[in-house]
């Protein structure tokens, strides 16, 4: 049952991340769809995100009531909102249906790890984070060929109305799962109490700061490279070089997680996109591509094992903690998306790579200091 389960779930992921990552390429044709501005589609997508800020309440349900009954519930939100957003004929349509669909992305994303460190013991853990890693990278390197291939001979609506099949497919091979042991007598006043935990409120900083690059790197890419000469062409084969280190570093966390340390390889990681981030500050060809498989191998390591670890720092109210560190991410995503532009306006590109180092060294400072009472424990 429990390979059946890592099956299930590395579906699960793969699916959603489809859905989550072929938005940009095709936002452009989502613009046409509904008759607005192209420079106006990113509107869309805001009630997606800021659904991530509610995934605590869907932490604390599942410790009060059940892990699996949460996520069937999640899964069943997530495929109604790509329902509605398949037979959907207005922009104010899409923006409710992909909002529904955010409230399942963000908690399935958060608690399919808790349930898995569950199941399976910590010393396997982390060659399961590797197979939900390549499968969340396999679904960022094949969400373009996806998009590209139902815009060209079907539409929009359908690629969506093919995502709500298959995740209320993969639903109803959820419902064998096992019901794992929940925390029943957990109330509000132990949630309030774990947000006061110094521990808590720090990781939530560490995981905002290491949420921060993304925005401020990913976002503004593709407009740097061709700001200095690159093609269209390109630049998209920059994304396939930056997705290919993401997928070598789901091998990595496969194959050494488990026996080098989570912890320890989390932290390499961060290290290493720490470094890998600021070789953009030069204009070489050579450098970039190489910076680039590199920033994708540790920004990926870590963003493997950090909600791993994250896992078993805490035995009670566990689901809640590790959806409170979701909605850190999220509303790091919020304020990075509101800020990034005005960086990037002022100072360019450079000045986006600065905040992205600046956010990596605090996140070092930060994670590093916790982690010193969990060393033992988690490596």
């Amino acid at each position: 049952m429990k390979k059946y389960a890592v099956s299930v779930f590395s579906l699960l992921t793969f699916v959603i991340v489809v859905e989550f990552s072929v938005v940009m390429p095709l936002g452009p044709q989502i613009a046409d769809m509904y008759g607005i501005s192209r420079n106006s589609v990113t509107l869309l997508f805001i009630g997606y995100t800021l659904m991530g800020l509610l995934t605590p309440v869907n932490g604390f349900l599942s410790d009060k009531f059940g892990l699996k009954k949460i996520i069937i519930i999640n899964v069943a939100i997530f495929s109604a909102g790509a329902f509605i957003s398949s037979f959907v004929t207005t922009s104010t349509g899409y923006f409710i249906g992909r909002t529904v669909i955010g409230i399942g992305y963000f908690t399935i994303t958060s608690l399919v790890i808790v349930y898995s460190s569950k199941i399976i013991s910590y010393e396997r853990l982390g060659f399961v984070s590797g197979i939900y890693k390549f499968a969340f990278a396999s679904a960022m390197f094949a969400s373009p060929i996806i998009g590209s291939f139902y815009v060209r001979y079907l539409n929009v609506s359908k690629l969506y109305f093919s995502i709500g099949v298959a995740t209320l497919l993969i639903l109803a091979m959820l419902i064998p799962l096992p019901e794992v042991a929940s925390d029943s007598d957990i109330n509000l006043r132990d949630i309030k109490n774990l947000l006061k935990k110094q521990d808590v409120i720090l990781m939530m900083i560490a995981v905002f700061m290491l949420a921060t690059p993304s925005v401020f790197f990913f976002n503004y890419l593709g407009i740097y490279l061709q700001g200095i000469g690159y093609t269209v062409a390109e630049s998209s084969r920059m994304f396939t070089i930056v997705a290919s280190g993401s997928i070598f570093a789901a091998i990595l966390v496969i194959l050494f997680s488990d026996k080098i340390g989570k912890l320890r390889m989390a932290r390499w990681g961060i290290y290493l996109s720490t470094g890998a981030i600021l070789g953009f500050v030069f204009d070489y060809n050579i450098t970039i591509i190489i910076f680039s498989v590199l920033f994708g191998i540790g920004y990926d390591t870590v963003w493997g094992l950090f909600f791993t670890v994250s896992s078993k720092m805490f035995k009670k109210g566990v689901n809640s903690f590790i959806t409170i560190l979701s909605m850190a991410m999220s509303g790091a995503s919020v304020v990075t998306n509101s800020v990034a532009p005005l960086v990037m306006a002022r100072w360019g590109f450079i000045g986006n790579i600065l905040v992205a180092f600046s956010a990596f060294v605090i996140c070092i400072m930060v994670f590093n200091y916790v982690m010193i009472s969990y060393e033992n424990k988690l490596n």
